[in-house]
């Protein structure tokens, strides 16, 4: 997953695309809860997890490990409902090619 912690400064523009959002609880910088309803007002969907800032980081110290892994199960959710409109057959492998996708980030990203 990607950090976007400096979307909080751009909360009033809307996306042209279907959007989601994960936070943490609590963040050291600004107020979760005010942030996700200014968001939401945008027609965005946002999940709020357990745990703090790096929370879906498993090389970070504040890693949690159950909200990472429903943070993934929401997030390929939201990609094969937005595909709904595909052909199952190809929603279906535009999905795995998601889940590899996301799992070569992971993998790489221990590197750095």
């Amino acid at each position: 997953m990607v950090t976007g912690s400096r979307i909080r400064n751009y909360a009033e523009l809307a996306p042209r695309c279907p959007a989601l959002l994960f936070f943490p609880l609590e963040e050291p910088s600004f107020t979760v809860d005010e942030l996700i309803s200014a968001l939401e007002r945008k027609n965005v969907e946002v999940h709020k997890f357990m745990g703090v800032h790096g929370f879906s980081d498993p090389y970070n110290s504040k890693y949690h490990v159950e909200s990472a892994q429903a943070a993934v199960s929401k997030m390929m959710e939201f990609f094969y409902d937005e595909l709904s409109f595909v052909d199952p057959m190809y929603r279906t492998r535009i999905t795995m090619g998601v889940t590899v996708i996301l799992n070569l980030f992971i993998f790489c990203f221990q590197f750095f």
